[in-house]
This record gives C-alpha cells, sequence and structure tokens, in this order.
C-alpha cells in the first residue's frame, strides 16, 4: 500500500556507506558492514538506512545491478574514500525529495516507485538523481508490516512559455 506523494527538503548530511555490484541480495550483508563500522568508529546513527539505486533492475540481470546503502549519522566528517572493510565517507548536500511510503514486501514496493512516477509527471516535476529507498522498519518486521521510504531526489520541470 502506497500513502500520498509529498516533497519534502532534505538536508544537508553525513553518511557512511558502501558501494555495490550485484543482486540486492546483498542489501542485508552490506547493511552489517556499515553497522559494523558504525560500532568500530563510534559514531552515531542520525536516520534509518538508506539504499540508493543507480541502475533499474527490470532492465538488466541481477549481478549488472549497481547500488550504495548508506547510513546518515550526527556527526561531521570530512569526505573520505573507502577504507578496508569497503565503507566511506561523503557529505550530501541539502536537496528537495518527492517521497512516498510503502507498506508490505519488499517484492511489492515498485508499485511505490510507479505511483510516484505517474505523480511526478502530473505535478510537473523531474527527477535529478537516483531513486532511494529508507528503510523504516525493523529487519526482523513481517512482511506485510515493512515500511519503505522511496525517495526521488526532484527539481520542478521548467515551463515552457509560447510566443
Amino acid at each position: 500500500m502506497e500513502s500520498s506523494v509529498t516533497l519534502r527538503e532534505e538536508p544537508a548530511r553525513t553518511v557512511v556507506y558502501v558501494r555495490r555490484q550485484g543482486p540486492y541480495t546483498g542489501i542485508p550483508d552490506a547493511l552489517q558492514t556499515l553497522h559494523r563500522h558504525l560500532k568500530s568508529a563510534r559514531l552515531t546513527p542520525a536516520a534509518p538506512p538508506v539504499g540508493v539505486f543507480f541502475t533499474d533492475p527490470r532492465q538488466g540481470p541481477p549481478a549488472d545491478a549497481r547500488w550504495e546503502m548508506q547510513w546518515p549519522i550526527a556527526e561531521h566528517h570530512l569526505d573520505s574514500e573507502p577504507g578496508a572493510d569497503g565503507v566511506g565517507i561523503r557529505n550530501l548536500a541539502k536537496r528537495q525529495l518527492a517521497v512516498t511510503v510503502h507498506t508490505g514486501p519488499y517484492d511489492k514496493v515498485g508499485l511505490a516507485y510507479d505511483h510516484a512516477l505517474h505523480w511526478l509527471t502530473q505535478q510537473g516535476y523531474k527527477v535529478v538523481g537516483p531513486p532511494e529507498e529508507a528503510y523504516l522498519s525493523e529487519p526482523d518486521a513481517p512482511p506485510e508490516k515493512i515500511r519503505t521510504e522511496v525517495r526521488f531526489p526532484v527539481a520542478r520541470t521548467p515551463v515552457s512559455i509560447a510566443t
């Protein structure tokens, strides 16, 4: 089930991240890597973890999927390339997001993408970055109660005036 689509200003923030290529079944492992890094570096999570998806899973084999897991942190750090554990730090600029929340199993989250993209077209917005998913539920939540925030970085489409 999808909620309505809303626009939100996302403040600038610092994230720890790990980039991966391959099937999304690797997401739990990537989250464990980030969690271990947060604990060992004594960093404080500031928001739920986020998946950023650079390729459309419907347009190629799962082995070719490129994605990244991010975990916002409370502390500010300078950007750093991934270390031996594959984890890096990046500062993200403030941006506008179109957001909807999907409640239900992950294999149905595509419905939220379709819902949000349709709304964006109707409202005159264009997507200006890769889609994201913020994972709002605990990992052991039953599938029907999983809450996933689907987010698109957006900008208003300029209106052309005919002369």
